[in-house]
């Protein structure tokens, strides 16, 4: 049973597909703005919600923090 609509294959795989291409509201808006808020990440424990595709978890690990959960 299908709880929402990335549920649905055919289009998750048009979702995945397009933010995969890096030419989203997602990376030229949203991140930026959300990186520009974050502390300097070196050596702190931080924690990821997990919402997407892990792009932020691999920001914080590439900008030195101690451990990303």
């Amino acid at each position: 049973m299908q709880q929402n609509i990335y549920d649905n294959p055919e289009f998750f795989q048009m979702y995945k597909n397009l933010r995969e291409s890096k030419i989203t509201y997602n990376d030229f808006i949203k991140q930026p703005a959300i990186r520009g808020l974050l502390p300097v990440l070196q050596d702190l424990n931080v924690l990821d919600l997990g919402c997407g595709f892990g792009e932020m978890a691999n920001y914080m690990i590439d900008y030195n923090a101690s451990q990303v959960t």
